[in-house]
């Protein structure tokens, strides 16, 4: 029994490891986009109490977004994932 502790520790450091799955990396403003001519919006968010506000954002597609991200109570999290 003593001989299959440290192999299943192994494997099950190795099925963590990769059920973690990987980091995805997102360009936030493609190469060919000119900064000058595209629609811009500023959209500020405020995090308390486990929500953000507002809870929704929505954009035209093609817009140059920027978020200000504003924490009143504690640490928060933020993801954004594929846009």
């Amino acid at each position: 029994m003593k001989n299959l502790i440290i192999p299943s520790i192994f494997i099950f450091c190795v099925i963590l490891l990769f059920a973690c799955g990987e980091s995805q990396q997102f360009t936030a403003v493609p190469k060919d986009i000119n900064r000058d001519t595209v629609p811009k919006d500023t959209i500020e968010v405020i995090a308390k109490d486990f929500e953000f506000i507002p809870d929704t954002i929505r954009v035209k597609q093609g817009t140059l977004v920027t978020l200000k991200l504003k924490s009143i109570e504690g640490t928060h999290g933020f993801n954004l994932g594929a846009f």
